[in-house]
């Protein structure tokens, strides 16, 4: 499965994100074997001055209801901006790893 969440915020708050977001994700992978992550944004800023972030998660082999709950506790423990806005998807051919 791949989880991936996206957010806009006001840019000058980068660095401060970027740091918050390292961290939640480092905390995850410390907890959750088999998992992948990616801190990714858009190159440019949207028509309303915001930057577009997105983290990115494969699991493989991770519980997904006990992960996506944990990731949840800790976005909101290390304050990511809101609101965060969540999809998953799943490879379409059957042999590829998730």
């Amino acid at each position: 499965m791949h989880l991936y969440v996206y957010y806009k915020f006001d840019p000058a708050l980068s660095d401060e994100a970027m740091n918050r977001a390292q961290t939640v994700q480092t905390q995850l992978l410390g907890e959750f074997l088999g998992l992948s992550v990616a801190l990714l944004k858009r190159p440019a800023i949207d028509a309303e001055g915001l930057t577009t972030w997105m983290e990115a998660y494969q699991l493989r082999a991770v519980d997904e209801d006990r992960f996506k709950a944990r990731l949840t506790e800790l976005a909101l423990s290390f304050e990511l901006p809101v609101p965060r806005h969540t999809e998953i998807f799943m490879n379409v051919n059957p042999q590829a790893p998730d």
